[in-house]
C-alpha cells in the first residue's frame, strides 16, 4: 500500500488550501526537480510558478509527480504538463494520495530498459520496446508486389530492388537487445521514420509525404509525445551536427525505417546512399517492405515463438523505483504461479547495464483483462544500486534518501503483534 487514498471533497479542500496559503510544492519530471508555489487554480489547471529556474525543460504532455507537506502529511498526485513558459500549466489532478508508505517515488519506465525473469524454465520479458505507433499486421494492401513465397525470396527481392536504388540497406532486430543510439532511440520512441536526403539538409522541417510517417525537426525538438526528445537530440544545432559527421563518412542520404509489430517497435530497416541522394519513392518503398515484413514474419510463427516462449507482449511494466517495479501481464498460467511473497530473479537491462536483482511478489491485484503484480527488490549489489538510483532520478543518492521515504515523508511506524 502506498499510502491512502484522498477523497474528491477533501481534494478539493486541501489544493485551495495550496493555493492560498502558498504551500511549497516539489515538482518531480524525469530526472529533474524543481520549486514551485500554486499561483492561481483555472477551471482545469494549475498555475505553477517558480522564481528562479523557470521551467524551459519541462515540456507539453509530460507525465509529472507534485509532493508537497500538509499539515504533517506528506500528500502527492500525479499530473500532466499542459504548457511550460514563464508558468508551468499542469491538470487538475484526479487522485491524490497522503501518508506514503513507499521507501523511492516510483516513475514511468525510463527508454530502452527491459527486464524478464524465469519461472520454471520459461522465460518472461517484460518489455519490448513500445511506439506510439500501431500496426496491427494485417496482410498489407500493396503486398502483391513483394515475393512472399519465402522469407529468403523475400529478403532477396528488396536486397535486389534497394541496389537499384544505388543504396545500402541492413535489418536490425531488437529481439536480444533493445535500441542503442540515438537514431535507434528516436525511431522507437516516435515510431517514425528518419528520412534525411541530403544528409547536409538535416532531419526535415516539414514532413516530405504529407503522411505523418516522417520525422520533423519540430516533432524531434519539441515533441508532442509524452515522451523527451529533445533531451536526447540537444538543440537544433547539436542535431544537424550529427549529421554532418555522417557526411564527413561520405553518405549522402540515410532512412531508418521502424519494424512496428502491433505498438512495439521489433527492429528497423536501415538504409543509406554514399553516391546519390534518395527520393520520397525510396522511402515509400521501404514503408510498404516494412509492412510485408512484418506481416510476413508473423506468417512464419516468428511472433508466435515470442509470444508463447517469453510473453513479450502480453505484459508491460506500468512504473519502477530504486525499491520495485510494477507490472501487468494477461496470462492465466503466470496468475497462477506468481502467487503473493514468490521469490524470483528479475534480470534488468537499463542503458549498458545488466543487473540481475533479487525480488519478491509483494502486491497482486487483477481487474477483468489482467494481473498486476508488485516487486519489492531484495538482493541488489550496492554499485548495480547506485546506478539504478542515478539511472531513474538524474541525481546521485543522498543520507536524506536513506532516512526518509517517498517524498521526504518519515517512515512509518512499525507494529508488533
Amino acid at each position: 500500500m502506498m499510502g491512502t487514498p484522498v477523497g474528491r471533497v477533501e481534494r478539493e479542500f486541501v489544493l485551495n488550501n495550496v493555493a492560498e496559503k502558498k504551500i511549497s510544492l516539489r515538482v518531480h519530471g524525469y530526472k529533474k526537480t524543481r520549486q514551485a508555489i500554486v499561483l492561481r487554480i483555472e477551471e482545469d489547471v494549475l498555475v505553477l510558478y517558480n522564481d528562479t529556474e523557470g521551467w524551459s525543460d519541462f515540456s507539453a504532455k509530460e507525465e509529472i509527480r507534485v509532493f508537497f507537506s500538509y499539515f504533517g502529511h506528506v500528500m502527492t498526485f500525479p499530473s500532466r504538463v499542459k504548457s511550460a513558459d514563464d508558468y508551468l500549466s499542469i491538470e487538475i489532478p484526479g487522485e491524490m494520495i497522503k501518508n506514503l508508505q513507499r521507501k523511492y517515488e516510483r516513475i514511468a519506465l525510463p527508454p530502452g530498459t527491459m527486464v524478464s525473469f524465469a519461472v520454471e524454465n520459461i522465460t518472461y520479458e517484460l518489455t519490448f520496446p513500445k511506439t506510439e505507433e500501431y500496426n496491427p499486421a494485417e496482410q498489407p494492401a500493396h503486398g502483391d508486389a513483394f515475393p512472399q513465397e519465402s522469407l529468403d525470396k523475400l529478403m532477396a527481392g528488396a536486397a535486389k530492388k534497394i541496389s537499384e536504388f544505388k543504396a545500402n540497406y541492413r535489418i536490425q532486430m531488437f529481439r536480444d537487445r533493445g535500441p542503442k543510439g540515438w537514431e535507434e532511440e528516436i525511431i522507437t520512441r516516435t515510431g517514425k521514420s528518419l528520412f534525411v536526403s541530403p544528409i547536409k539538409a538535416g532531419v526535415p522541417k516539414t514532413d516530405p509525404d504529407m503522411s505523418g510517417r516522417i520525422l520533423t525537426k519540430a516533432q524531434a525538438l519539441a515533441p508532442e509525445y509524452n515522451i523527451n526528445l529533445s533531451e536526447l537530440l540537444g538543440s537544433e544545432a547539436e542535431l544537424d551536427e550529427r549529421f554532418s559527421q555522417l557526411s564527413d563518412k561520405d553518405i549522402v542520404a540515410v532512412i531508418y525505417c521502424p519494424l512496428i509489430y502491433h505498438d512495439y517497435v521489433i527492429g528497423y530497416i536501415h538504409v543509406w546512399s554514399e553516391h546519390v541522394t534518395l527520393g520520397i519513392e525510396v522511402f515509400e518503398y521501404l514503408y510498404q517492405f516494412s509492412k510485408v515484413l512484418v506481416y510476413a514474419l508473423k506468417n512464419h510463427a516468428y511472433f508466435d515463438n515470442i509470444e508463447r516462449q517469453k510473453g513479450e507482449y502480453a505484459a508491460e511494466i506500468l512504473d519502477i523505483s530504486a525499491s520495485g517495479l510494477l507490472f501487468t501481464h494477461t496470462s492465466r498460467e503466470l496468475h497462477e504461479r506468481l502467487v503473493l511473497y514468490t521469490d524470483l530473479d528479475l534480470f534488468l537491462r537499463m542503458g549498458p547495464r545488466k543487473m540481475v536483482i533479487g525480488s519478491r511478489i509483494m502486491r497482486k491485484y487483477q481487474d477483468n483483462k489482467q494481473t498486476y503484480y508488485g516487486c519489492q527488490f531484495l538482493d541488489l549489489k550496492p554499485e548495480d544500486f547506485r546506478f539504478l538510483f542515478d539511472s531513474i532520478y538524474g541525481r546521485e543518492l543522498t543520507p536524506e534518501d536513506e532516512e526518509l521515504w517517498e517524498g521526504g515523508a518519515e517512515p512509518p511506524k512499525l507494529t508488533f503483534t
